[in-house]
Parts: C-alpha cells; sequence; structure tokens
C-alpha cells in the first residue's frame, strides 16, 4: 500500500469512526440524561450526590489504568500503521498483565478503608450502610474495566474506534436500564451497583467480540514486558500528570464537595456536570479516530497527512464545539427545567463555570493533545498538564479557604481556561503544524462566547418555565435563533466557508462508499 493510498484509507477510518461515535454518543448522553432525573426521582438530590461521591472515589482507583490504557491506543496505533500484528498481540497480553497487577495491590485497600470513606464523604445516614458495602464492589469494576480497555486499545488502534463506542453504547444501555428498572422496584443504590456490574460484563463481552471482528482472536493471557516497553513505560508516567490533572478537574471536585458542603452540592455538581458534558462530546466524537489517524500517518512517515488532519479537525470540532455552547450555556435555565422537570438555579452558576473551561479546552487543545498523543510525544502535553495541575491544586486551596466549598469548582474552571492557551504556545514551539488553523479555533471561540452572552440576556426577557411542557417551545425557538445568529456570525467572518462545508460533505459521501 503505497503512503498515499494509506492516508486516504486512515482517513476515510477516521470519518467512518467518527460517524459511529457521533450515533453511540448520542445514544448514551440520552440514556444518562433519561437516566438521571429518575435517580433524582427516587433517592434525591442528595441521595443522588452520594451516588457520585462513591464512583468519583472509586473511579480513582484506576487512575493508573487509564494512563495504561492510553499507552495501549498508542502502541497498537503505530504497530497498525508499521504493519507489525504480532506487537499487537504482544501488547495486548501484557496490558491485559498491568491490569491485574494493579487490581491485585489496590483493591485491598479500597475494601480495608470503606468505612473510614463513606464517612469521609458525608454520605447521608440513611444511605451509609449499603455505601460502605458498595464502595468496593464499585472499586473492583473500575479496576476490572482495564481488560475492556485492553481489548478496546486493539480495536481502536487497527482503525475501528468507532466500534469500541457502539460497544460502549450498549454497555451504558444495559447500566441504565437495570438502573431504572431497579430503582422502580425499591432497590436504592444497590440498584446503582446492580447497574454498573452489568455494564462491565456487557461492556467486556462487546469489547471481545469487536477486538475478534477487528483483528482476529485476542489473548488476555498475562505476559511480561520486555526492554523495549521502556519507552511505553515513559509514555504511561507522562499520560498519567494527564490523567490526575482530570482527577482534579472532575472526581477531587466532587470529593471536596462532599467532605467540605454536603452531598446535595455534589448533587448539583453532578446535574452541571452532565449538562456541561455535552461540550465536551464534540471532543469525544473525534477525539480517538484521530489519535488513531495521527498515530498510523506518522507511522507511515506521513507528516504531510498529519498536517492536512490537524487543520480540518480543529475547524470541525471549534465549530461544533461552539454551537453546542451557545446553546448549552446560552439557555441554561430553559435546558435544567427541560431535563429535571423544574428550575433548579443552584445549578446554573456550577454549569456555566464549568462549560467555560470545558469549551475552552475541547476548542484550544482537543486536536492537539489526541495529535500528541497519536504520535507519541505526550511530552508536549506536559508542560501544558503540569502547569494546570499545580495552579488547581494551589487555586482550590486559596478558593476553598476563601469562599467555601463551591471555590474548588471556580478553580477547575479558571485554570482549564488559561491552562488551554498555554499548551497552543507549547505545541506549535515543538511541532510543525498549521498556526493559522489554531487562530481561526481561537476567532470561533470568541464569536461563540458573544452568542453565547447574547443568547443568555435575551432568554432572561421571557418568564422561566416551571414544567418540561412550558419550556419545549421558548427553548426550541430561542435555541433556533442562537444557532442561527452563530452560524451566520461565523461565515460573516470567514471562519467558515462555504468550500470547507462542501469538502467536508465530499469526505463524509466517499467514506460511506
Amino acid at each position: 500500500m503505497s503512503d498515499g493510498q494509506s492516508r486516504r484509507y486512515i482517513e476515510r477510518r477516521l470519518v467512518q469512526n467518527s460517524g459511529l461515535i457521533v450515533a453511540a454518543r448520542i445514544v448514551t448522553a440520552s440514556l444518562s440524561l433519561a437516566a438521571i432525573p429518575v435517580v433524582v426521582a427516587r433517592l434525591g438530590v442528595s441521595g443522588y450526590g452520594a451516588w457520585e461521591s462513591l464512583v468519583a472515589l472509586a473511579s480513582l482507583a484506576s487512575i493508573f489504568q487509564a494512563a495504561i490504557s492510553a499507552t495501549l491506543v498508542w502502541r497498537v496505533s503505530a504497530a497498525f500503521g508499521a504493519k507489525d500484528v504480532g506487537e499487537i498481540l504482544r501488547t495486548a497480553r501484557v496490558g491485559a498483565t498491568a491490569t491485574l497487577v494493579l487490581a491485585a495491590i489496590l483493591w485491598p485497600g479500597a475494601w480495608a478503608l470503606r468505612h473510614v470513606l463513606v464517612r469521609f464523604l458525608q454520605v447521608p445516614p440513611e444511605f451509609q450502610t449499603t455505601a460502605a458495602a458498595a464502595f468496593p464492589i464499585l472499586a473492583g469494576i473500575f479496576l476490572l474495566s482495564g481488560l475492556c480497555d485492553t481489548l478496546e486499545a486493539v480495536v481502536s488502534g487497527s482503525q475501528r474506534s468507532g466500534l469500541v463506542n457502539v460497544v460502549g453504547a450498549i454497555g451504558v444501555a444495559g447500566n441504565y436500564t437495570v438502573v431504572i428498572v431497579a430503582l422502580t422496584c425499591g432497590a436504592g443504590l444497590w440498584g446503582l451497583v446492580a447497574g454498573q456490574g452489568v455494564g462491565f460484563l456487557v461492556r467486556l463481552a462487546g469489547a471481545s467480540a469487536a477486538a475478534r471482528y477487528a483483528h482476529g482472536p485476542v489473548s488476555l493471557v498475562p505476559a511480561l514486558p520486555r526492554r523495549s516497553d521502556l519507552a511505553a513505560a515513559r509514555y504511561s508516567g507522562l499520560m498519567l500528570l494527564g490523567i490526575v490533572a482530570q482527577g482534579l478537574r472532575d472526581q477531587t471536585d466532587k470529593i471536596v464537595l462532599a467532605a467540605l458542603a454536603s452531598a446535595l452540592w455534589v448533587g448539583y455538581y453532578g446535574i452541571a456536570t452532565r449538562l456541561a458534558s455535552l461540550v465536551l462530546e464534540v471532543s469525544r466524537f473525534f477525539y480517538v479516530p484521530m489519535l488513531t489517524a495521527a498515530g498510523a500517518l506518522n507511522g507511515a512517515g506521513d507528516w504531510l497527512g498529519v498536517r492536512q488532519l490537524y487543520s480540518r479537525m480543529m475547524a470541525v470540532v471549534s465549530s461544533l464545539t461552539g454551537l453546542v455552547l451557545v446553546v448549552t450555556a446560552g439557555l441554561a435555565a430553559h435546558l435544567v427545567v427541560l431535563w429535571m422537570g423544574k428550575p433548579i438555579p443552584e445549578v446554573l452558576p456550577l454549569l456555566w463555570i464549568l462549560i467555560t473551561g470545558s469549551a475552552s479546552a475541547v476548542m484550544l487543545t482537543g486536536p492537539g493533545t489526541a495529535l500528541c498523543r497519536g504520535i507519541g510525544r505526550v511530552g508536549i502535553e506536559t508542560t501544558y498538564l503540569a502547569f494546570k495541575l499545580v495552579s488547581n491544586l494551589g487555586l482550590t486551596i486559596g478558593l476553598v479557604l476563601l469562599i467555601g466549598a463551591r471555590g474548588t469548582v471556580v478553580a477547575t474552571g479558571a485554570t482549564w481556561a488559561v491552562s488551554s492557551v498555554l499548551f497552543v504556545v507549547v505545541l506549535h514551539r515543538q511541532l510543525d503544524l498549521p498556526v493559522r488553523a489554531t487562530w481561526r479555533a481561537a476567532g470561533t471561540a470568541l464569536v461563540a462566547a458573544a452568542v453565547t452572552i447574547a443568547a443568555c440576556g435575551i432568554s432572561q426577557w421571557f418568564a422561566l418555565p416551571m414544567t418540561r411542557r412550558e419550556a419545549i417551545l421558548p427553548l426550541a425557538l430561542l435555541a433556533s435563533a442562537s444557532a442561527a445568529a452563530y452560524g451566520a456570525a461565523l461565515f460573516g467572518l470567514r471562519l467558515v466557508s462555504i468550500s470547507t462545508v462542501r469538502g467536508g460533505l465530499r469526505r463524509l459521501r466517499a467514506s460511506a462508499i
């Protein structure tokens, strides 16, 4: 296969994978948004907050596995570009070894500290006994999910990351189906635990089937690493910093709110993060496909293809993210009513803070971080992540002392936005990538911010609806007008052109052939 053919194949797979991810993520987000009102109705906001706190703490047990998973995707993508089937299979076995070793080391601590951790999180008394019993189970599920990650790394690295998200959507469907049925039957927190367990088993079975379809039989029999894996160890170490920074951005906020405020505020935060995550969904549509495509192109020695990939994805991701930002942040009060069935004013300030930081990160850094990881230059990301980690810690401590537990949310949003600018500077100093693409994305972000502020102001002219039925019509009208204004501004300022849109449509048609 020639370089040109390889580039066309990889780019075609990127579009196809992104299409599958869009469909899968829409299903996943819809299921999540549908299930949370049921959880809140059955357990109350404080019960939902208690669950979010448990999940946040349990997920920290798998923080090392997340770094290993990212490393596996990189290694498999590079091996795919080099057409080294044996290395792909060996990488999967090494990944399984790492997962089992981590589980054996970390799970006993989760079990031994279960009662202490539940008291630390200030779980309401009526949930404490169940929470203490459920926490080790949750920790075990998160740790053993590394086996799913290993199989999915083989699928993603073989340029079929869309399948991974289809499997994930099926797992989420199983999870939330069990949750809704169990809560309706009065199972309480145990219904949420059962959902997590079913979701894990469904995902493991699906990942195994997807790996067999994408690559053939893949063994998870443990294998010892080789000396050649030292480069992967360094990559994992650098990735670990990013995972820690991500944990401070989200899970640690929940833990701080639980310990210093109450489970009620964790519930408000959980609702806000679900809405703010709609902005992150745009990046998730393209992140892994771009990562694996960049890894394969770089493995084939096609740097021109990497440059073109960066330019196109910056335009696509920034434009779509801006659209979601305008609707979600600009019309947040109406969206909360439509979703939860009533106004919850405490959610809005948290949402605006979180969505500002997340939108900045997605629009300025999303494609760049995916590219860096794909080509094995994750160290470029380290400077920006180290700054975010240190500044987040310092600002969190200062703001918590100054304004209370909610200061952790302000620190998260602020440091995320500022560190995104730093990443862009470091990226262009170390890699030969189109600077114009980044400036265009920054302009798109400014346009989106202006339209969002305008939409938020105009929405205040209308009476806030009290029920879902009252919210539907004004929300539809305001969202349509805001989206039209945003699109007109992008075309008017030439941040998006008709030729760019036509080119994207041609690629979509070509990928469907």
